[in-house]
């Protein structure tokens, strides 16, 4: 469902895969603490899908999110000010070895 011609896609229904626990897998398998923030590594994903799950995350979670250019790909910054609600949802489903990724 993520794959169309072997390429990574936000996929069609993307509000019935990205739930509290699907954010909290995503973000230790690419996320990255980056000092007060979270950087979540979408660069396989074009600038317009990274707006896409920026809106998605937005309206869904209430997480604000930036996109930030990495060479020439783009990836989400979560803000510091929407630590706290990632943290609400995604710490339990976070694995201890994983919870430094959303600590202050």
């Amino acid at each position: 469902m993520f794959y169309e011609q072997n390429r990574k896609r936000i996929p069609k229904m993307l509000d019935e895969f990205l739930t509290p626990l699907a954010l909290a897998v995503w973000i230790m398998d690419d996320g990255a603490k980056d000092g007060r923030q979270l950087r979540i590594n979408t660069q396989s994903f074009s600038l317009e899908e990274n707006e896409i799950l920026l809106k998605f995350m937005k309206a869904k979670f209430g997480i604000w999110a930036t996109i930030n250019r990495d060479k020439n790909r783009y990836r989400l910054r979560v803000s510091a000010a929407s630590m706290s609600n990632v943290r609400q949802l995604v710490t339990p489903h976070i694995i201890p070895s994983m919870q430094y990724k959303l600590s202050l």
